[in-house]
């Protein structure tokens, strides 16, 4: 079982993530805001599935933060979003990879998989 931290605003996007990722025996620490953000990171997920236009924080500071924190800059980042300069943005940002919605259960699933520990 690995640890997801998933940061999304949109309630309804949350609960399909936390559900697909659920069937897939994984725990799941969801934020909907910028205040929970920094006692998540603390809890030391094993990958980061963020939504590009996350309230309260800019993508660029998460992602700032995420790779200048010893413990936390080995932690596989995902970018989720709609924008059509997403693949831009998260090479920009130094994520390992992206999602561009909408995209399919099967492309979510492979790309969540292919970007966890290898003991997973």
């Amino acid at each position: 079982m690995s640890r997801i931290l998933i940061l999304e605003d949109d309630e309804m996007t949350m609960m399909l993530y936390k559900e697909i990722l659920d069937e897939e025996n994984h725990e799941i620490i969801g934020v909907s805001d910028a205040h929970g953000i920094l006692n998540s990171l603390d809890k030391k997920p094993e990958l980061i599935l963020m939504d590009m236009n996350f309230p309260g924080m800019s993508c660029n500071e998460l992602a700032s933060k995420i790779k200048t924190e010893n413990y936390l800059k080995n932690i596989p980042l995902i970018i989720v979003s709609g924008d059509e300069n997403i693949q831009k943005f998260s090479d920009d940002l130094g994520a390992r990879a992206f999602l561009k919605k909408p995209f399919s259960l099967d492309d979510f699933i492979d790309t969540v998989r292919r970007h966890l520990p290898k003991e997973h």
